[in-house]
């Protein structure tokens, strides 16, 4: 079997991957038509293609995956997802109408009143590519790779986020006004993020799960495993200088507190030698990032930033923004349209005719969203459609709780990792609820690709992992 068959399946996902990512994370409606052809291409794949275990046919390995993928909830909360955004894309328009005997403005109901609806059908469709190839790509991850697949998936996601930060950082450090140096953007952006929140949110997350996968490999005395630290600073360098103010605080804190974690946890297994260098190292890179952010030279955007943050000014920010006026108008949409919501991008049509005039005054652009990802589901899919959502996290995040066997290295390793995952997952959901992490297709597979590709393991970890430690050398080295 020629080496594409072997890895069709990894190829088919990690092009649904770079692919969304690269062309603006997946959030310019004219890019968003090929992840659709690409994620029929990973299900195709997952079914046809996916990787044989050991002493295993084709046939025998697809029958395996199906047998994995019909026992599997993700399944089936994902069908039902994509089946409720579905009907949101087709069940419309609702046109705004004025109501003279009522004297009041209100959208119609759409062509049929009993299931979910749209109020502009092709923004309701954008939808379907966000959670739907998300989905597919952790069931193909989760079933149709093999343990080893699973760390190449995960060192994709980690290396395209170190190689889009280093795009930022070129765009930084040229001045570049426009994406990739050639295409035209009127809004402050990062990378190929034209929402620095956006790209604060990938990028902490990705700082988190390249600190752990480091420590991960390391303890499994992966060949060239520290050579992911060079993606960890490329990363973090973007969650300082993409100027999100909750990235660069939450970036702080993880190289402070991962860094001080990882020193205690791979002191013992340095040499003499080493144990005389790192500290220089690592006081080095401390002092040239601290240079870098705080470094009172002319243009530093870092600083400038910084000089602004206080705490009565984001709590100023995130309740004038949101929980004064968007918010209680989320809630109060979804109290006339409590089980299917107003469809996808329906907030923005929605918002206007629920604030009074003092709050239309205060009307911003990105009012369009909630600020608040469970109140923007809530009030857009109702209480069905964010109960599904909920039902497609767990059953992507309960895998990663099952217990671990017995002490030994893969176990440690995997527990790290493992650890790593929920605090990134932690922090996204943090960052959730004072903004939109996840109405931005790249951070949406990035997350579920990773929680797939670690529950895996984890799964793994008492089968595939132990027989290959013992063939493993003693030694370790930095």
């Amino acid at each position: 079997m020629s080496f594409l068959a072997r890895n069709f399946v990894v190829v088919s996902v990690a092009l649904l991957v770079v692919y969304t990512s690269w062309a603006f994370a997946g959030t310019r409606v004219s890019w968003l038509w090929p992840i659709c052809w690409l994620t029929i291409g990973v299900a195709e794949a997952m079914v046809l293609f996916p990787v044989c275990q050991k002493g295993e046919s084709m046939g025998e390995a697809r029958q395996r995956v199906w047998r994995g993928v019909v026992r599997d909830p993700l399944l089936y909360f994902g069908l039902l997802c994509t089946l409720f955004f579905l009907l949101q894309a087709i069940n419309g328009p609702r046109m705004l109408t004025y109501y003279s005997f009522e004297n009041y403005w209100g959208y119609d109901l759409p062509p049929v009143p009993w299931l979910p609806s749209g109020v502009a059908l092709d923004e309701s469709a954008q939808l379907l590519t966000w959670f739907t190839p998300a989905i597919v790509a952790a069931l193909a991850v989760r079933h149709a790779m093999d343990a080893k697949r699973r760390r190449i998936m995960l060192r994709l996601v980690v290396w395209n986020a170190a190689f889009l930060s280093l795009l930022g950082v070129i765009h930084v450090y040229f001045g570049w006004k426009k994406i990739y140096g050639v295409i035209d953007i009127k809004t402050q952006f990062f990378s190929v993020f034209g929402y620095p929140n956006h790209a604060g949110a990938f990028f902490t997350f990705a700082l988190v799960l390249a600190m752990g996968f480091w420590l991960n490999e390391r303890e499994l005395l992966t060949p060239w495993a520290d050579l992911l630290l060079v993606a960890v600073m490329i990363i973090f360098a973007a969650t300082i200088m993409c100027l999100s103010r909750t990235s660069i605080l939450m970036g702080l804190g993880v190289i402070v507190f991962g860094g001080l974690y990882a020193f205690r946890r791979v002191w013992s297994s340095l040499t003499l030698g080493n144990r005389i260098i790192v500290p220089f190292i690592s006081l080095f890179f401390v002092t040239l990032s601290w240079v870098a952010m705080f470094g009172n030279y002319p243009g530093n955007p870092v600083r400038r930033e910084l000089a602004t943050l206080s705490v009565e000014e984001v709590f100023g920010q995130v309740w004038n923004r949101a929980f004064e006026m968007l918010v209680p108008s989320a809630i109060a949409i979804w109290r006339d349209n409590q089980w299917y919501g107003v469809g996808g991008w329906g907030f923005r049509h929605f918002v206007p005719l629920y604030l009074n005039t003092e709050q239309h005054n205060k009307l911003f652009v990105g009012a369009a969203n909630v600020h608040n990802d469970f109140f923007n589901f809530l009030a857009e899919h109702g209480t069905i459609g964010l109960t599904l959502l909920i039902l497609v996290g767990l059953a992507l995040v309960v895998p990663l709780w099952r217990s671990l066997p017995s002490q030994n290295m893969s176990t440690a390793a995997n527990r790290v990792l493992r650890g790593f995952t929920m605090v990134a997952l932690l922090l996204l959901l943090c960052h959730s609820a004072i903004d939109l992490p996840f109405r931005c297709p790249a951070i949406i597979q990035m997350t579920f690709i990773t929680l797939a590709a670690v529950g895996g393991l984890c799964r793994d970890a008492g089968t595939q992992m132990p027989a290959l430690i013992g063939k493993m050398p003693i030694e370790r080295h930095l």
